[in-house]
């Protein structure tokens, strides 16, 4: 709510007119129909300013240093555990999506924030930094366009040399898009994207891709993304910021 001081209001309406009547008047019209500031909601381990921000989004939530805490922590849910999927994003207003939405020019949090945060040299961890600062979604890394200003999402791309971290080695040695893994999608020259024993039987299943609870593998590109790419959607099943145990 937004509270206006009747010093200062009367100060200046009285400016408008010297008759002591109408000013009373419209004082009271005036604090009788108080103006409402809507509150953005803000999830567990994210900036905040007030109590009121964290308890829009959890009721049973602080705003303390700085960022959201429940005010009882448990194993199963608070700043540090708030048991959405790892590696996904977690939007400010407490839903989380796939890194594949982060810094791609497109809204994808209801709140927007997936876009809100992408300031140069300060990139979201689940987005790609250009060397100039600029940041994008990792998808366009190694995809065989430059899309970095200075095509650092395609400098450690090339067979012979260490792929970039955010993309997928073929058993050949060429990069491709870390999205590609087991996506159904041929992309690696040799197939070795499309392994049927790592990702139908989920056999040596990369430290930083899925493992679904019917044993597949695939890419972590495919969490929160909207779509069951499982085949038993536990690619979809922690989507949302856990909501702090009530006090007794």
């Amino acid at each position: 709510m937004l509270i206006v001081h009747e010093s200062v209001l009367t100060e200046k309406i009285a400016l408008l007119t010297d008759n002591p009547r109408v000013v009373a008047k419209i004082i009271v019209l005036s604090f009788t129909q108080p103006t409402n500031v809507q509150i953005r909601p803000v999830s567990l381990g994210k900036a905040c300013v007030s109590h009121s921000q964290c308890q829009a989004r959890d009721q049973h939530s602080r705003c303390e240093g700085g960022r959201c805490e429940c005010v009882i922590d448990t194993p199963t849910c608070s700043s540090v555990n708030t048991r959405c999927l790892n590696d996904t994003f977690q939007c400010t207003s407490g839903q989380c999506i796939s890194w594949y939405f982060v810094c791609d020019g497109e809204k994808n949090c209801l709140d927007g924030t997936d876009e809100e945060n992408c300031t140069p040299f300060a990139c979201p961890a689940e987005s790609f930094q250009c060397n100039d600062g600029t940041c994008l979604s990792r998808s366009a890394v190694c995809n065989g366009r430059w899309e970095c200003p200075d095509g650092s999402d395609e400098a450690r791309c090339y067979t012979g040399i260490p792929c970039d971290v955010h993309s997928f080695r073929c058993a050949s040695g060429q990069c491709v898009p870390a999205y590609a893994f087991c996506n159904a999608v041929v992309d690696c020259l040799d197939g070795s994207d499309e392994n049927f024993a790592a990702c139908e039987r989920g056999e040596s299943c990369p430290e930083d891709s899925f493992r679904c609870g019917n044993g597949r593998c695939r890419s972590s590109a495919i969490l929160c993304s909207g779509l069951d790419g499982c085949g038993d959607n536990t690619d979809e099943d922690r989507c949302s910021v856990c909501h702090c145990k009530a006090p007794e």
